[in-house]
């Protein structure tokens, strides 16, 4: 347990300096966010926003340089609005403890939160999210035709939703991408990125040449959120499913033949291709391999690739490029994740909370605020040549082309968006870690999760055991 402990502080600083670290990649991004929000583009919109004139709301985020530029952004919603904003932006550990607190108070102490993708269902099941079907079915309250809900990308979209139904607004989404030294492709004579599995052992071996390179590097640090992330991709690709059929039969099959092929693949590339001490690394220790020219490829988050093109803090600036991830008969499944937002159920004022949700996931807003990180959530924005602008320097265009195809074809729910998959996340992150590190093959590392899996199921009344 203290070795965990002191990982999961490994995580949690590392993840303070990279939030400071890209805070100053994107230092212009707070003032581009302001510049050019008119409010007359809100003032198109078919509804009276001074329906809940004079009302103080409170709102919670966490912070990250998207919310320190919704953050200068305050001022145009209040105008609009006559709303007063308490913004309270915090660091994921506290913003995550504070909303829980509020929300299992129902103290309506924040009457807009900030769940992610994997949290939402928790929240749902609880009860705390005040779901959107009423708001979005009531023309005082939206123009639909200006808010355009169905021009975001369906893996954000959905992101929001539980069971089909509307419970938040996408804020950011993310993908996953495979990103690869275009240089070392070149020279070893290979064409194109990888499509299929494959292919990636194939390149990954070829361009393996240690200790200058390692042919590959994935997360191998246990977590939900940290291994699993990228892991699920091979799991799905493969053509493994985590139930016999999710959500109406929670039998877990994570020890199917196709599991356990996923399972293995991804510990026997780290084994072969990758860094020493795999087993160890997330994307911490990532990042700055790649910069200092160490790794020749990696799938991980598409916030990655800026910093990988950043002449000041890379070395390897300019001889990167980026694509979709690789497939399998499964398919191929980009890594999603988002931030939300959505109204607390407990909240008094409502409408409010609803106005400052949709201004702040409009089309305007999100226009300005992703200017500089890339983050838009709706295609038409993706596809705007103004928007677009400095981004194209990214590997040369391929970063934002592969983020853009790579949100389009995504699944919110390729890992099961539920209450219990935190819990159900960790326990496959701990078994993952254990096959890369050897210390288990992958067959008795996915038995002895699915066994874990299931009496979980049963514990929580999910599964007949």
């Amino acid at each position: 347990m203290f070795t965990r402990c002191k990982k999961f502080q490994k995580v949690k600083r590392a993840l303070l300096m990279q939030s400071v670290f890209l805070m100053v990649i994107f230092s212009t991004q707070v003032a581009m966010g302001a510049a050019g929000l008119k409010l007359a583009d809100f003032e198109r919109a078919n509804i009276d926003w001074r329906q809940a004139a004079g009302e103080s709301i409170d709102v919670m985020v966490t912070k990250y340089y998207d919310t320190e530029v919704l953050e200068s952004q305050l001022g145009t919603f209040e105008a609009l609005t006559g709303i007063k904003v308490v913004y309270h932006s915090l660091p994921e550990t506290e913003s995550r403890r504070k909303t829980l607190i509020s929300l299992s108070a129902k103290s309506g102490a924040y009457d807009v939160v900030m769940p992610d993708i994997m949290g939402l269902p928790k929240f749902v099941k609880a009860g705390f999210i005040e779901p959107l079907q009423p708001y979005l079915s009531d023309p005082e309250l939206i123009d639909k035709k200006w808010y355009d809900r169905e021009g975001i990308l369906l893996a954000s979209r959905e992101a929001g939703e539980v069971g089909e139904a509307a419970y938040a607004f996408p804020f950011t989404c993310e993908a996953s991408q495979l990103m690869y030294r275009k240089d070392l492709f070149g020279n070893a004579g290979i064409a194109k990125a990888p499509d299929t599995f494959e292919e990636l052992w194939d390149i990954a071996r070829k361009l393996h040449n240690p200790p200058t390179v390692n042919g590959i590097a994935l997360r191998g640090t246990r977590g939900e959120g940290l291994n699993i992330y990228v892991w699920s991709s091979f799991f799905r690709g493969f053509g493994a499913n985590f139930f016999l059929n999710f959500p109406r039969n929670m039998t877990p099959t994570v020890a199917s033949p196709e599991g356990i092929a996923a399972t293995e693949f991804y510990a026997k590339i780290l084994q072969d291709y990758g860094p020493l001490g795999a087993a160890s690394w997330s994307w911490e220790e990532i990042i700055p391999a790649l910069q200092r020219g160490n790794v020749a490829m990696s799938i991980d988050a598409v916030d990655i690739g800026p910093l990988l093109e950043d002449p000041e803090k890379s070395q390897t600036a300019g001889e990167w490029a980026f694509s979709v991830i690789p497939g399998g008969k499964g398919g191929r499944y980009p890594g999603i994740f988002a931030w939300l937002l959505g109204i607390d159920k407990a909240s008094k004022k409502k409408t409010a909370a609803w106005l400052f949700v949709q201004f702040a996931t409009s089309p305007p807003a999100v226009y300005q605020r992703t200017l500089k990180t890339g983050a838009a959530s709706r295609e038409s924005i993706r596809n705007d040549p103004e928007w677009q602008g400095d981004l194209l320097r990214i590997g040369k265009g391929t970063w934002l082309a592969s983020v853009t195809e790579s949100l389009r074809i995504g699944d919110a729910n390729y890992r099961p968006r539920f209450e219990y998959w935190p819990e159900m996340g960790d326990t496959l992150g701990i078994e993952v870690e254990a096959a890369i590190a050897g210390q288990k093959d992958a067959e008795e590392a996915m038995e002895k999760a699915q066994g874990k899996i299931g009496t979980l199921m049963n514990r929580k009344g999910l599964l007949a055991w």
